[in-house]
């Protein structure tokens, strides 16, 4: 495999993580968003799960 090759293998790889990363971040948030009445916890909650996701996938 080319150098080239490898990099956009590579670059796909990452951005397929990233995607199944979000998807899963956004089935928790869906999930915890639907338990209940939604209050200030269940909205910290929220921002904890999206920020997690975006601090796993930012490179």
């Amino acid at each position: 495999m080319t150098t080239e090759v490898q990099r956009v293998k590579a670059e796909i790889e990452r951005r397929v993580k990233g995607y199944d990363v979000f998807l899963a971040a956004l089935r928790e948030i869906i999930d915890r968003s639907n338990n209940g009445e939604l209050g200030t916890s269940k909205v910290i909650d929220m921002r904890k799960i999206a920020e997690r996701a975006i601090a796993e996938v930012a490179v």
